[in-house]
């Protein structure tokens, strides 16, 4: 599953590529990638939890306003909603929601 998502260069991200998901540790499953394949970054992650993955993307139309321009929201399976910087995948912020 994938959306495309442009950066601030103009490359087009590939923000969500969900991959098999290992529930004994924590899974390094949201990446960003350019059109032509090339790995950007590795989302990071809330919490450490074990069962700590990312799950989907909100709809933009109920979002809470987003920390900076050039990121975009994704739903943690350990209950945040994240927001994610699209040139580096750090965190920038996240909302408990459960």
């Amino acid at each position: 599953m994938g959306c495309g998502i442009p950066d601030s260069r103009g490359e087009t991200v590939w923000g969500l590529c969900l991959f098999d998901i290992d529930y004994m540790a924590v899974s390094r499953n949201l990446r960003g990638y350019t059109v032509e394949g090339r790995l950007l970054w590795t989302a990071e992650h809330p919490t450490s939890e074990s069962a700590d993955c990312y799950t989907g993307f909100p709809d933009k139309n109920v979002l809470p306003r987003s920390p900076d321009k050039n990121c975009f929201a994704a739903y943690n399976y350990t209950g945040y909603l994240c927001w994610i910087d699209l040139e580096s995948g750090k965190l920038l912020k996240s909302i408990f929601t459960k």
